[in-house]
């Protein structure tokens, strides 16, 4: 296998990110952050439906 140009190889390097390393761990943490919001928000409606669900099976039933 033939070896790789030290240009190809400090392009290769160059072109993997175009972030910082400071900007990366910002976009990770702005990320997670939705990501827990998402999870509040979804466990919100989950209840929210149990809520409702639970209501109508006992109005169903008869019960208050």
């Amino acid at each position: 296998m033939a070896k790789a140009k030290p240009a190809a190889k400090a392009k290769a390097a160059a072109a993997k990110s175009v972030f910082s390393a400071t900007d990366r761990k910002k976009l990770l943490s702005d990320v997670q952050k939705q990501i827990k919001d998402l999870e509040k928000q979804v466990k919100g409606m989950v209840k929210s439906v149990q809520t409702d669900v639970i209501a109508k099976i006992k109005k169903q039933l008869g019960m208050k």
